[in-house]
């Protein structure tokens, strides 16, 4: 998954974004703990060897945001 991030965000930059958000949905439960830092572990994975002029936001929701 995390290669995928990473190549997504490259292809992005090559084609002139400057800053990319994504956005993760969290889970807030003890459960989702183990969750969460597997999140993290694919994101920091993600943007390893990036150019540093990327800026790369995750946005982490708690999952209570539903639409109709």
């Amino acid at each position: 998954m995390a290669a995928a991030y990473h190549q997504i965000m490259s292809d992005l930059y090559r084609v002139g974004a400057r800053t990319i958000q994504l956005n993760r949905q969290g889970l807030g439960s003890q459960q989702g703990r183990s969750i969460t830092e597997l999140g993290t572990q694919v994101s920091r994975e993600a943007v390893r060897d990036l150019p540093a002029d990327l800026c790369v936001q995750w946005h982490v929701t708690h999952g209570t945001c539903y639409s109709a």
